[in-house]
């Protein structure tokens, strides 16, 4: 599968930001672990909620 120009946009900034930023502290860390999970199971209750017939047309995928 071929990345979507604009989540290669989206990576590349969180790269920048990335580099210019001071290391995180482990509670950081963790709360940035907490609100992936939590975004990444938002994102898995859309595509479940999502028709299959969009999903099937690549519509449903993030």
């Amino acid at each position: 599968m071929k990345a979507r120009p604009d989540v290669l946009q989206q990576l590349q900034c969180c790269l920048d930001v990335i580099a210019r930023s001071t290391p995180m502290t482990d509670a950081e860390r963790a709360e940035h672990r907490c609100r992936c999970a939590a975004e990444q199971a938002r994102a898995e209750a859309r595509r479940a909620a999502a028709p299959a017939d969009l999903l099937d047309q690549g519509f449903g995928h993030a």
